[in-house]
């Protein structure tokens, strides 16, 4: 009785890391823009980049695109827009190059303030979470291969046995 067995390739999950990232810039309103009076509304959308991986280390890239809605001092409205580049090194316990990465990327708080009539202060906190999958080759038994004389003297045993299987399952 000879055992046959076929290698399977499967995704494994190796690691996952969460991390946060604080921005705070300041923004001069250009000189083809009115005066700030008041601060509306504001918004943000997080673009990441791709990451480049090393031994148990990712180095995340992205920027958060925000746009301001203010009014003018003298009356009006007016929109004011920017971005904010950041560079993050994460540790990933598990992470190799090769590895199948998936980033997401959650903008938790933004918010612009007016330090001046014509500056603004923007600060931001962004939670990201990686999760990293490699691939894995392992061998599973896939049938039984008997020959003529094993196969004659271990016919009855072999349904049992299968029958046994059915029931565990």
């Amino acid at each position: 009785m000879e055992l046959i067995k076929k290698q399977i390739h499967m995704n494994r999950w190796k690691g996952n890391a969460v991390t946060q990232i604080t921005l705070d810039e300041d923004f001069i309103v250009p000189d083809t823009l009115e005066d700030m009076d008041q601060v509306i509304l504001d918004n943000a959308r997080i673009l990441g980049e791709n990451g480049r991986i090393q031994d148990e280390k990712m180095t995340i890239k992205g920027k958060m695109e925000f746009a301001v809605l203010y009014r003018k001092e003298n009356g009006g409205l007016e929109t004011l827009g920017g971005n904010i580049p950041f560079e993050e090194m994460v540790n990933v316990p598990g992470l190799k190059e090769g590895d199948d990465v998936t980033t997401s990327w959650i903008l938790e708080d933004m918010k612009a303030e007016m330090i001046n009539s014509r500056k603004l202060g923007v600060q931001a906190v962004i939670t990201v979470e990686i999760r990293a999958e490699g691939e894995e080759n392992a061998y599973a038994a896939s049938d039984v291969k008997m020959s003529w004389a094993e196969n004659r003297s271990s016919f009855f045993y072999i349904p049992i046995i299968i029958c046994f299987k059915n029931i565990c399952k």
